[in-house]
């Protein structure tokens, strides 16, 4: 999934017990620990990618004898994913809320999202907002970063967000048209003088209640200020 990725390069005060030097190669044994250390972790520029970080420079190795550990100092680099403000990026509707949509943006080697998304209806227009009111659960969508939160150590950066754009929907979401059901007999509808089977009479079954469009700004103005205090 795309998103924004950027360079980082920082440096990691590493702890290396006495008995992990025996017999190792140092060199093999740091990259090895600084990847461990780092990995899927936000470094205070973002969340660290995986397979992406490379051992730049390091210190000599400093014995503290009061806990039997190695100290060394490591300079590296790696791509880490963050939203700052203006960004613009892809993803994945997980919920969709009567106050707005709540998306996940995943890296393909990680089972859990490094980036969580709310775009809140309050700050569309009436027109996006209508948009907004046609998106569902599994739809990709490309959204604008207007606010992030995520500091050393978290693991996963979470983003408030404007509505731009349907990218794609599953085919399994598409439904059209004349894929619906024929009613099961035809004449059972014209007998009762209405030939609609989606009516008030067919098989007893009503149009589902819809919300007008001012219950359901008021709903997402109460929701919208808990989402966002978040941010404060």
């Amino acid at each position: 999934m795309e998103y924004p990725i950027y360079e980082s390069s920082r440096e990691i005060t590493l702890c290396i017990p006495m008995e992990d030097i025996v017999s190792v190669d140092i060199q093999s044994l740091i990259e090895e620990r600084t990847r461990k250390e780092i990995t899927t972790y936000h470094n205070g520029e973002g969340i660290v990618l995986p397979d992406t970080i490379s051992v730049l420079t390091r210190s000599p190795l400093t014995l503290n004898s009061k806990d039997s550990t190695y100290k060394v100092i490591v300079r590296y680099k790696a791509n880490v994913a963050d939203t700052p403000n203006g960004s613009e990026f892809n993803a994945k509707v997980e919920s969709v809320l009567s106050s707005g949509l709540l998306c996940h943006v995943y890296h393909t080697e990680l089972p859990n999202p490094i980036i969580r998304v709310y775009v809140p209806l309050t700050i569309h227009t009436d027109a996006d907002q209508e948009r907004i009111g046609n998106i569902r659960k599994n739809d990709i969508i490309r959204v604008r970063s207007i606010n992030r939160k995520g500091s050393y150590a978290d693991r996963v950066i979470t983003t408030i967000a404007t509505f731009m754009d349907l990218v794609e929907r599953p085919e399994d979401e598409m439904v059209e048209p004349d894929a619906l059901p024929a009613p099961a007999n035809e004449s059972e509808y014209d007998a009762k003088g209405d030939g609609d089977p989606l009516g008030p009479q067919a098989g007893g079954m009503s149009p589902p209640d819809v919300p007008s469009e001012t219950t359901a700004y008021a709903g997402a103005a109460a929701a919208a200020p808990a989402a966002a205090s978040e941010f404060s």
